[in-house]
């Protein structure tokens, strides 16, 4: 069952007043690539999510995907698994294996509903699995909570790294302050022995 869509393109009563510059369009959300060799499927789901602000780019096949994804890599891929040429599960596991686009999260929309290709699925490294005929408002709180994931994944990846840089900065100044304490002990030595070698060896006698 499809869900139908608010209508919220701007009307004339709602226009910026006269004199006033309009709005500058939002950026996207986020970029989906969505993978399909059915057309139908493939402008619903562009349809609903470039209405919710989404990015929306598509393919037909297996090897149309990897393409885009590798020219651009997107946030989200969301993926069919039934395709002539390379199926879903294939296209998956290409992108697994390239640093660049490992951690996309992927989400399946296939309409096999056997244990064993859910299973498949997972196995190949994909985030989720949703069954067609799909319905839209289970895609679109998917698509919503894996895209929250990525980004909290990025900031305790970002946090980690600042982590990391400062202890490496810290390490370094303690390495630096090692080495400084060495040189000044050092020339404290040498001074103590220059010193020494103007004192008489002996005490003269009176």
């Amino acid at each position: 069952m499809h869900s139908k869509m608010a209508d919220t393109s701007p009307t004339s009563g709602t226009q910026a007043g006269k004199g006033l510059a309009p709005r500058p369009p939002k950026a996207p959300k986020a970029d989906i690539l969505i993978v399909d060799d059915v057309p139908a499927n493939l402008h619903l789901l562009s349809e609903i999510l470039t209405r919710q602000g989404f990015k929306i780019r598509s393919a037909i096949n297996g090897h149309m995907a990897l393409m885009a994804t590798r020219a651009a890599p997107p946030d989200l891929i969301l993926l069919d698994i039934n395709m002539p040429g390379m199926n879903g599960f294939e296209v998956c596991e290409h992108l697994r294996a390239d640093e660049d686009t490992r951690d996309i999260p992927i989400i399946f929309i296939s309409a096999l509903d056997e244990t064993a290709d859910k299973d498949k699925a997972f196995t190949v490294r994909g985030r989720d699995y949703v069954t067609k005929p799909v319905q839209l408002e289970e895609v679109l709180a998917r698509v919503e909570t894996h895209l929250a994931l990525r980004d909290l994944q990025a900031e305790l990846q970002h946090a980690n790294d600042e982590l990391e840089s400062r202890v490496e900065e810290r390490t370094a100044q303690v390495v630096q302050l090692a080495v400084e304490k060495g040189q000044l002990e050092h020339e404290l030595h040498m001074a103590r022995e220059v010193q020494a070698s103007f004192l008489p060896r002996e005490t003269p006698q009176v």
